[in-house]
């Protein structure tokens, strides 16, 4: 049991830096774009410069894009780029890629094309425009041979144009998260000296100190409680919006008829009151704004004299003695840290640092993977040890 105490403090430490950490990563890819890049650059990597290019700056996609742009950018001749000025879509679904890919594969050249765009899209108009507007061999190849197996059908050659570009996806989501661990490895190892969490240390210290280690153990334990309670919460919300009637007007209800009223009782006789007893005399108090009644301790001594703040020159008076008081060190400005302190403390962290990497490299995992080992191990303490069942013939 108290390995498990202990290993749940190491999960809970981690979990909470590999959280920072996750924050200021996230904070920062929104802030640069990076996931909309990396969605880019899956772009020209599938259908090359020119074809990617003009796919990525489709109205279809570009729609889904923040709309906050002044204005949309205007198509050009040249090969269109990466804008970092304008806000980009960190998300496209496959029907959506799709869509944009037929319209600027199979894109209208003349009026009459563009009259004839009403009629429904087959996969030999496609074939036609593949051979005539795609200039790149490698995107030219692969929608080839998409043609070639969607056997004359246009909705079986959209499914393997959604199911390709997925496929490209993934490997984009996976460039995505290796790039993520490694700036979550840098911001844990940043997270990890500004909080001083020496997972090394903390082991020892839970592993001594049985309070500490049973309070590190409650505080897990109520996050998880929180987490799990915020999510059910969550869960009771969603299900109540869908499933709550609109509410109806309630039906008049006939007024019953007004029953007699019971005859009034006759109110007791009001009793005497007791003779008010004389407040004690008040004696005002010095520098107090309201006045307090004596005691007997206080009752005959005299009034309390108003304290003033300090003026001016007692301020400097006490300045100039706690000057003296310092002897050697003068009046001359101390320094925030002294040279000493600085020393010593870049010793601690320097001792402190092979913790700090570990910590570093276990919020490079982030932070949902400790949060479910977290779950699993608390699971596990709470089960405790599990008896065997006996058999029918057991004693």
């Amino acid at each position: 049991m108290k390995v498990l105490e202990v290993a749940i403090g190491l999960i809970f430490a981690f979990t909470l830096v590999s959280m920072g950490a996750s924050v200021i990563n996230e904070w920062l890819s929104a802030w640069f774009a990076q996931r909309a890049k990396f969605l880019f650059q899956g772009f020209e990597a599938l259908l090359g410069e020119a074809v990617g290019g003009n796919v990525w700056n489709h109205p279809v996609i570009r729609g889904l894009a923040p709309q906050t742009d002044p204005k949309p950018p205007q198509p050009s001749a040249a090969v269109p780029r990466f804008d970092p000025k304008l806000r980009h879509p960190s998300y496209v679904p496959a029907a959506t890629f799709v869509q944009a890919l037929l319209a600027v594969v199979v894109k209208p050249t003349s009026a009459a094309a563009a009259a004839a765009a009403a009629v429904p899209l087959t996969v030999a108009d496609v074939l036609a425009a593949i051979d005539k507007n795609v200039e790149d061999s490698n995107t030219k190849e692969a929608l080839l041979a998409l043609v070639q197996d969607a056997e004359g059908r246009i909705d079986v050659l959209k499914t393997k144009i959604a199911g390709w570009f997925d496929a490209a996806m993934e490997r984009v989501s996976g460039q995505y998260k290796r790039w993520s661990q490694r700036w979550l490895i840098v911001f844990g190892l940043v997270v990890a000296v500004a909080t001083g969490v020496d997972p090394i240390y903390l082991a020892r210290a839970l592993w001594v100190d049985d309070a500490l280690r049973l309070k590190v153990v409650g505080e897990a334990e109520a996050a998880l409680k929180d987490e799990q309670a915020g999510e059910a919460a969550a869960e009771r919300s969603a299900e109540g919006a869908q499933s709550t009637p609109t509410p109806s007007e309630p039906q008049a209800t006939a007024t019953p008829e007004a029953t007699a009223a019971p005859e009034a009782t006759a109110a007791p006789e009001a009793t005497a009151a007791p003779e008010a007893t004389a407040a004690p005399e008040v004696t005002p108090v010095a520098g107090l704004a309201t006045p307090v009644p004596p005691t007997q301790d206080t009752a005959g001594a005299a009034p309390v004299e108003a304290t003033s703040p300090p003026t001016f020159e007692e301020l400097k008076r006490r300045r100039e003695q706690a000057f003296e008081q310092l002897g050697s060190i003068g009046r001359t400005s101390l320094p925030l840290v002294p040279p000493t302190m600085i020393r010593q403390l870049g010793s601690a962290y320097f001792w402190h640092l092979p913790g700090f990497i570990l910590a570093a490299l276990a919020a490079s995992l982030g932070a949902p993977f400790w949060f479910d080992l977290l779950n699993k191990v608390i699971n596990l303490r709470l089960a405790g040890a599990v008896t065997p069942k006996k058999g029918k013939g057991g004693n």
